[in-house]
């Protein structure tokens, strides 16, 4: 006989999951470290999700609002790349063709940049930052 999971097994089964799927995006995580970057993963966050994928569904989430959040399964498979209009650093309207996976708990937050803040932060971070 099996027990039903709990809450949080499910929870951090799911933490696990997200992490072993983008394991390669682990240095991406020092980004936090940027005022600017922390803030914009933070409002991704708590930007509303469907109910049929708020519990236990690793997802890949954007601050760009007229991008939905989807399972990570599905946009690693999809692979396709996304771009914004302007720079989610700074706002600039250069295109924010140069994408970061971001993994941060259940979720992975994509934050898309300028070339500007691409060199600045590769530099910030050494140059360990892996972009899509």
């Amino acid at each position: 006989m099996t027990m039903a999971a709990t809450l949080p097994e499910v929870l951090l089964s799911a933490v696990q999951d997200a992490n072993d799927l983008v394991s390669w995006a682990a240095p991406n995580a020092d980004v936090t470290q940027d005022e600017r970057c922390e803030k914009r993963m933070f409002q991704a966050l708590m930007c509303p999700v469907p109910a049929e994928l708020s519990v236990g569904v690793p997802l890949l989430r954007f601050w760009n609002l007229s991008i939905e959040a989807q399972p990570l399964v599905q946009a690693m498979l999809d692979d396709r790349k996304t771009s914004t209009a302007s720079c989610e650093r700074c706002g600039y309207a250069d295109p924010g063709e140069h994408c970061l996976w971001i993994p941060i708990g259940v979720s992975v937050v994509a934050l898309h940049f300028c070339t500007h803040c691409r060199n600045e932060l590769d530099t910030a971070f050494a140059h360990t930052l892996v972009w899509r």
